[in-house]
């Protein structure tokens, strides 16, 4: 902008007059720290619910994605075999919410899976 005006290009830069507001604090993190995944890990071990823990941890997918997760939508093997090897996969296309699905066209994503890898 400063070489704009130099040159004559523009008057002036009115972005340099003004003054950036001061924002508002974010709320806080509900993230789960390292010893809280591990606890949660261990409390789930042996249940049923233990295979939606792990998934949600390695992924980060969010609960009311897995909730409408469907096994068309979960590729454990992946394409090892091709030019640009794919990785094992969850496409989280879905959401499971009180007023219906959620997703939009732009918010569908695919969450790559560690393969041999141990939640432990």
């Amino acid at each position: 902008m400063n070489r704009a005006m130099a040159r004559d290009k523009v008057k002036r830069n009115v972005a340099a007059l003004c003054t950036v507001p001061r924002g508002q604090e974010g709320r806080p993190s509900k993230s789960l720290s390292s010893a809280r995944a591990k606890a949660v890990l261990g409390a789930s071990e042996g249940t049923r619910l233990h295979a939606y823990v792990v998934l949600s941890l390695l992924t980060g997918a969010r609960t009311e994605e897995l909730r409408a997760l469907r096994w068309d939508h979960v590729d454990l093997d992946g394409q090892p075999d091709i030019d640009s090897p794919l990785p094992p996969s969850v496409q989280v296309w879905r959401s499971d919410r009180d007023g219906g699905d959620t997703k939009t066209r732009k918010s569908r994503r695919t969450l790559a899976l560690l393969s041999g890898a141990s939640p432990r």
